[in-house]
């Protein structure tokens, strides 16, 4: 028997999601930092000594004295088979080809066909069939997954999820015509709409995602009720489309498991854009067949599922905005809150992904982060914020959503060179002010008569970086939903450090760690950590951070300026001592009255320093009320020629 390559072993090895792996043998895994824990599968435990590395793709039982290994070890241990064994099973969880049911002819030839010819096959079991024939055609086939790979919506966890399949032209070569079962076979094929009249493939040329029958309770089923064509070739005949259904009912909804008990649900306007969000990690997503397919399927996911928010995701263009008008007010009666997701003008999720291939998952976490609402829970819509924009005035564009950004060099001003539609036309400096005051009288009119409509109780609202809530020690920070509390703050009395108890949260997932705020390596250290924590992109927390540093800078800083302060001390005279002091300061004999205090003190002689070291702290007290203090310089000479100099 030949030995397996090590190309293939390695495969195996790291194409297998360990994690899914665990999750198919039904472990229950938590997690712990960068790991993944859980109890083992093979005794009883009352706390989890199982560790899962998902970045290594490696296991370890702690519990069993350190025994690990990788996805072969653990199915060989799990199914108790041989590592020849285990390498075939998880050659089938990635969906490699299995020997095909062959058929024979008169002259005793053998030929491979779709389904067993002697097998009554239902419509539904043959759509299985051709989805898993597709489904192995896309897993040895390296051009179907180099297409999607150039589209930014690849991943090999996608293949085994959804099933994914390329028709490449073979299926009529597993259908012969030659036998009554073939001719039979081909017959159900034409009437589901997989061959066409002439006997070609439907779907020839295109990758293929399949839609799953759904159950009540949402669970996807293993027969597929509709196939998704994209076409991957660009020699094609005029007019020939690149988007294909089969023809009949469209049925079924993407990605139904995931969205069970999701309180947010991302929606988009076709299949290859869900699929981009959900290699981008963006997992509660599922689509609409094109702005005008809204099925009754997918009106009852949402019926039963009846998430907090819907985040619409389609196409930044005419026929978006149409079917965005359409739907929102409906999905609202379902008690959501209805956003729309930003993106560049005349882009799709897709073109966002492919614009930023070196981090599409940043760039498409942006645009749901900066999602518009549309509708909210009530069935209201939202009011539009501030007016037109100034004319003529030069700006750039934000790379990622669009959004006009204030120019800030001179060169741009004058040239509108990265923003402007041609021709450009630049205004002078008087229209400039006179448009940026126009517009923010607007805005600021707009606003206070917001105020006024809303009810008494509701507070005003609160800028990003100002603290939400402060308790002593503890100010937090709220962004949307994400909420950031700051702890150990007053500690901190010298401007070169900052050391603080941090904590992120996202709802129900957080990330607490002590550092120094004025530290790089330790801010980054900690985005790194909560982005991994809590599913947020590393940009978003690197902007929150930021905002909550320049406030602690001048929390710190009022701080150290208030511990600083001396403390006021007042002195206050009673009646008797008050009239005393008076008595004596308008005394004609003052100074001689002076003199005779330092003699009955035991000071003798130097009559005009006695005085000077009076009358001095006296006026330095005055001077420094005033804000400004000179100095005294007092020289003593004594008798035998020595002196002294004192400094007040």
């Amino acid at each position: 028997m030949p030995r397996i390559p090590e190309a293939e072993l390695a495969r195996l090895k790291s194409e297998v999601s360990l994690e899914r792996l665990c999750e198919h043998y039904g472990m229950v895994l938590r997690r712990s930092g960068r790991n993944l824990v859980g109890k083992s599968p093979w005794r009883e435990e009352a706390e989890g000594s199982f560790i899962v590395t998902p970045g290594k793709n490696l296991w370890n039982d702690m519990g069993a004295g350190g025994e690990g290994g990788d996805t072969i070890k653990l199915v060989m241990l799990m199914e108790k088979v041989s590592f020849r064994r285990a390498c075939e099973i998880l050659r089938e969880m990635l969906g490699a080809v299995p020997e095909a049911p062959r058929v024979k002819t008169r002259r005793g030839t053998a030929h491979a066909v779709l389904v067993d010819p002697g097998a009554v096959q239902s419509d539904r079991d043959v759509m299985r069939h051709v989805v898993d024939f597709y489904h192995q055609s896309f897993c040895n086939d390296a051009k179907a997954m180099e297409y999607l790979q150039k589209r930014s919506c690849f991943h090999p966890e996608a293949v085994k999820v959804f099933r994914l399949g390329y028709a490449n032209r073979t299926l009529g070569y597993r259908v012969p015509a030659t036998t009554a079962e073939g001719r039979k076979l081909k017959e159900q094929l034409r009437r589901l709409g997989i061959l066409r009249e002439s006997g070609h493939e439907h779907l020839s040329g295109s990758v293929v995602v399949p839609i799953f029958e759904s159950g009540a309770g949402g669970e996807a089923s293993a027969y597929p009720v509709q196939l998704y064509g994209r076409k991957i070739i660009h020699n094609l005949r005029a007019g020939t489309p690149d988007h294909l259904y089969l023809a009949g009912e469209l049925r079924g909804v993407f990605n139904a498991a995931a969205l069970e008990h999701q309180k947010e649900i991302l929606l988009c306007e076709s299949l290859i854009d869900a699929l981009t969000l959900w290699c981008a990690g963006l997992r509660n997503v599922t689509t609409i067949y094109g702005t005008k397919n809204f099925t009754p399927d997918l009106w009852a996911m949402f019926g039963r599922v009846r998430p907090e928010r819907v985040v619409l995701c389609f196409d930044a263009d005419a026929a978006g905005d149409e079917a965005a008008g359409k739907y929102a007010p409906r999905l609202a009666e379902l008690g959501a809150a209805v956003l729309r997701a930003k993106l560049p003008p005349g882009q799709d999720i897709n073109d966002v992904a492919r614009t930023h291939a070196r981090n599409p998952a940043s760039a498409l976490a942006t645009c749901i982060e900066r999602a518009e609402l549309i509708v909210s829970h009530g069935g209201e819509a939202a009011p539009p914020v501030g007016g037109e924009p100034a004319r003529h005035v030069a700006m750039v564009v934000d790379e990622v959503t669009g959004e006009p950004l204030p120019i800030v060099d001179y060169q741009s001003l004058t040239t509108g060179a990265g923003w402007c539609p041609a021709p450009f036309e630049p205004a002078s400096y008087d229209e400039v002010q006179a448009q940026r005051e126009a517009a923010s009288s607007s805005l600021a009119a707009s606003e206070s008569a917001a105020k006024k409509e809303e009810p008494a109780a509701e507070p005003a609202s609160t800028q990003p970086c100002e603290p939400m809530a402060s308790s002593g020690d503890e100010h937090v920070f709220t962004f949307g939903e994400r909420a950031w509390r700051v702890r150990g703050l007053a500690k901190n009395l010298s401007f070169e450090t900052m050391k603080i108890q941090l904590r992120a949260l996202r709802g129900d997932r957080f990330h607490l760690d002590t550092l120094d705020m004025c530290n790089a390596k330790h801010r980054a250290g900690f985005v790194s950590q909560a982005a991994e924590e809590t599913g947020l992109a590393a940009d978003i927390l690197k902007r929150d951070i930021g905002a909550v540093l320049l406030k602690l800078e001048e929390l710190q800083e009022a701080n150290i300026r208030k511990t600083l302060e001396p403390a006021a001390r007042e002195i206050s005279l009673g009646a008797g001592e008050r009239e005393a002091a008076l008595g004596l300061l308008r005394d004609p004999r003052l100074l001689d009255r002076l003199l005779e205090d330092y003699e009955r003190c035991g000071i003798v002689g130097e009559t005009t320093n006695k005085l000077v070291g009076y009358l001095e702290p006296v006026r330095k007290r005055r001077d420094l009320k005033r804000g400004s203090t000179k100095p005294v310089i007092l020289q003593h000479f004594c008798a035998r020629g020595h002196h002294n100099i004192w400094t007040f």
